[in-house]
């Protein structure tokens, strides 16, 4: 079930993507062997110091998708301070916590 959502939405998101930019293109579909997870190319934005550049991303759905969101890893070196060098996870700098919590 979850399979065939994962791979209805990668292919909604190439038919129609969210924004102009950046470009990216989706290079590995989840297959029966690794079903949970995709790889694609994205383009670095125009106005900004990443452009012309083409950056590479494995993206892992968990086994509770849509429930929990995907973990986005850069295959490509990615000089970003949001960006760990070592494994090229995405740190996200909000913390997301219930409301009254602190």
């Amino acid at each position: 079930m979850a399979q065939r959502r994962i791979c209805r939405e990668l292919d909604e998101l190439e038919q129609k993507p969210l924004s102009e930019e950046p470009k990216w293109t989706l290079t590995k579909f989840p297959t029966e062997e690794n079903p949970r997870t995709a790889e694609a190319t994205v383009e670095g934005p125009t106005s900004s110091p990443y452009a012309g550049g083409r950056f590479k991303l494995q993206i892992q759905f968990p086994s509770d998708y849509p429930f929990k969101p995907p973990k986005v890893y850069f295959k490509t070196n990615m000089y970003h301070m949001h960006v760990t060098s070592d494994t090229g996870s995405i740190a996200c700098a909000l913390n997301l916590t219930d409301q009254g919590e602190t």
